[in-house]
């Protein structure tokens, strides 16, 4: 699943913070960052967080 990275502050995630490499593109070479994200849903009913 791809988050747009406009969401990723919201969050609390730093898109630069990730391992870097340079990559070509169509419009030239660009800097590209890897990531892992870990997600908790908090289900108001049960008062339990999902992982």
């Amino acid at each position: 699943m791809r988050i747009p990275a406009s969401i990723a502050p919201i969050l609390g995630h730093d898109l630069l913070s990730g391992k870097s490499k340079y990559i070509r593109t169509g419009n030239g070479v660009t800097a590209a960052y890897s990531h892992t994200t870990k997600f908790e849903i908090f289900h108001p009913e049960s008062g339990r967080a999902f992982r």
